[in-house]
């Protein structure tokens, strides 16, 4: 929707301690195996796209595994990679490699247009409290998401019903353990577990382009008896591909997406 030289172009001296303010980021600059990381989001550290010193470079999934190489296996359970949404190349908001969890998290378009639009230093209030980040979120962030925190394992399971035509197949098989939302208002703790989960889109032929909604489940139709735990069955006949992309949603309308192929279910 914006001109890429536009974005690239903007002040980074006021982009950065904004959108870390945004994302919450405690700056710390710390080095991982060389790599000089921005700070950390809880303990977990947190690298701010520098793109006024890579101008030329697409954050790809290339680049996801130039960075873990770069950080030599150093990352710890998770890393934080933040970057304006148009100069991401895929759509996933987090990248497995190996014991390292990228999660990728997406500067909105309504922030890049009113920072393009006003073009100065200061147009957009400097958060210096949660106060004043919820006062922009309301003013220009309408399309902000904030990731909710989901716990889930990916398996192979045998048909809960079994018949002549599953004989000898399995589901695939996606459990949910936990579920929260963290938004910039509530904290994760401030609900009970799956109280936000609204439903869960999946897509069983992602072309690595764009989601084509394939099934829905609803959270009343996914969660168990205790609503402590939430399944998701998908036939062996309908995941055919290579890979499939995975949207879990709250009620408040955020997002995680993640993309599965056939043997991250074990």
């Amino acid at each position: 929707m914006y001109d890429a030289k536009a974005i690239l172009d903007l002040d980074w001296e006021q982009y950065k301690p904004f959108v870390g303010q945004l994302f919450g980021v405690r700056t710390d600059k710390h080095k991982i195996y060389g790599f000089e990381a921005d700070g950390f989001i809880g303990v977990h550290s947190a690298f701010i796209w520098d793109y006024p010193n890579q101008k030329k470079l697409l954050l790809d999934r290339e680049y996801i595994k130039t960075l873990h190489t770069v950080l030599g296996g150093r990352a710890g359970g998770k890393f934080y990679v933040i970057a304006p949404i148009t100069a991401m190349g895929f759509m996933e908001d987090e990248i497995e490699l190996d014991n390292t969890t990228y999660v990728l998290l997406k500067v909105p378009l309504s922030v890049l247009k009113a920072l393009i639009e006003k073009g100065e230093p200061g147009s957009i209030k400097q958060p210096v409290s949660e106060t004043d980040i919820n006062e922009v979120i309301d003013a220009v962030g309408f399309d902000f998401i904030s990731q909710p925190q989901v716990k889930v394992s990916y398996h192979r399971r045998k048909p809960v019903e079994q018949n002549l035509f599953n004989a000898g197949k399995k589901d695939f098989s996606i459990e949910i353990s936990s579920f929260k939302s963290n938004t910039l208002v509530y904290d994760p703790e401030d609900f009970k577990n799956f109280d936000t989960l609204s439903m869960v889109l999946v897509d069983t032929d992602y072309n690595d382009d764009y989601f084509n909604l394939d099934k829905v489940f609803w959270a009343n139709d996914i969660l168990n008896e205790d609503r402590d735990r939430a399944v998701i069955r998908i036939q062996e006949d309908d995941f055919t591909s290579r890979k499939m992309m995975v949207i879990f949603i709250d009620k408040y309308g955020n997002e995680l997406k993640v993309v599965k192929t056939e043997k991250d279910f074990k």
